[in-house]
């Protein structure tokens, strides 16, 4: 009689603790970074620029339906940059969608405006807050960053100055 009271126990604990778990929803905050280097660039950068080395967090906060899929999100980028020459002057910032060996379009634009950051010792940083995000575009991103990288526009390198893929942290 005792073992079948035992297994009869054990089994409701186990059903109490099942119906008791319920499923974890996917985060909402999620944070992707990336090494910026001009020698990621395609083809690599050959000006002053070169010397130029970075890091950028991004920082997406997404809303989502009950089926997990992200309905909105927003976007905060912080970047610090070193090894400029002085008085670069940053004409651009974003995220492109694109492979490690292949360059592709803008898909978040971070709004830095043109001379908006000079980096008079040549390091800095900047970060820009609530930039919006296409939920299709933010979706993909948290869940395949190594297709999207981020890169650095200079006036003396404007066709991009140090580039990095996106890695899920």
């Amino acid at each position: 009689m005792r073992p079948i009271v035992s297994l009869v126990g054990a089994c409701v604990l186990i059903l109490c603790v099942s119906a008791c778990q319920s499923p974890i929803a996917p985060p909402t905050s999620i944070t992707l970074t990336a090494a910026l280097s001009p020698a990621n660039e395609i083809p690599p950068v050959i000006t002053p620029d070169a010397a130029g080395r970075g890091t950028v967090t991004i920082l997406m906060n997404v809303s989502r339906d009950d089926a997990g899929n992200v309905t909105a999100a927003t976007a905060t980028v912080t970047c610090d940059l070193t090894g400029f020459p002085p008085g670069t002057t940053l004409t651009g910032a974003h995220v492109h969608i694109g492979g490690i060996n292949s360059s592709g379009s803008i898909v978040l634009d971070t709004g830095l405006g043109a001379g908006e950051v000079v980096l008079t010792t040549g390091s800095g940083s900047f970060s820009k807050q609530g930039i919006g995000v296409d939920p299709t575009v933010a979706g993909n991103m948290v869940s395949m960053p190594a297709s999207y990288y981020f890169n650095i526009h200079t006036a003396l390198t404007p066709g991009g100055a140090a580039r990095g893929q996106l890695i899920r942290q």
